[in-house]
């Protein structure tokens, strides 16, 4: 298993300091400033980390700045809550919450929870890579049929012969067929100013 990484974002006077320690033992853990407008760490920014938000000690406008930057970084969050704190439901819905951790759960429930955020955290982290990968390749894929098109309109050839036509190109010149579609297109453009 893996070890859990951990952003914290704590005030230092939090009673939960003791509440969450057993918890995040044996995780690699850094502490964020309670300021919302320093930059998070590329590690939390990238969503190599989850971020564990003790909410004790945060204002109501503390708590709206950083609900904004949560959500708009997309990183992973568990809220660690102080009994009888009001508005959870909405701040967990707000900054995409994937748990919530109370102090009369026990640091073995709290200890499950986190680890299930950090999976889930990993998985959105994997799809959302996937995602991104299957839209360049479907840009890549559009590109290169704009080329063919192009070129079995200028030179009134089929499209397996201009499939060909291009493929030959990219072994010819040691590129990937990408790049020959891209050529083909900026010739295009260069010489008829088209903007297709």
């Amino acid at each position: 298993m893996t070890q859990l990484k951990v952003a914290l974002l704590q005030q230092a006077s939090s009673p939960l300091v003791t509440t969450l320690a057993p918890i995040l033992a044996g995780c690699e853990v850094v502490m964020l400033s309670s300021k919302p407008e320093e930059p998070l760490p590329p590690r939390v920014a990238g969503g190599e980390m989850l971020v564990l938000w003790d909410l004790h000690g945060f204002d109501q406008d503390e708590r709206r700045g950083w609900r904004k930057r949560l959500a708009a970084e997309g990183v992973g969050v568990v809220l660690a809550a102080p009994a009888g704190l009001g508005g959870l439901t909405e701040l967990a819905t707000a900054c995409g919450a994937l748990a919530l951790l109370t102090p009369s759960q026990g640091a073995s429930q709290s200890r499950l929870q986190l680890a299930a955020a950090g999976a889930m955290q990993e998985r959105m982290r994997q799809l959302l890579s996937q995602a991104a990968q299957l839209e360049a390749k479907l840009s890549e894929r559009h590109t290169i049929e704009k080329a063919k098109d192009l070129l079995i309109l200028s030179m009134g050839t089929s499209e397996p012969e201009a499939m060909r036509r291009m493929q030959q190109q990219a072994r010819r010149t040691n590129q990937k067929l990408i790049k020959v579609a891209r050529q083909v297109l900026a010739t295009y453009h260069l010489f008829n100013g088209d903007n297709k």
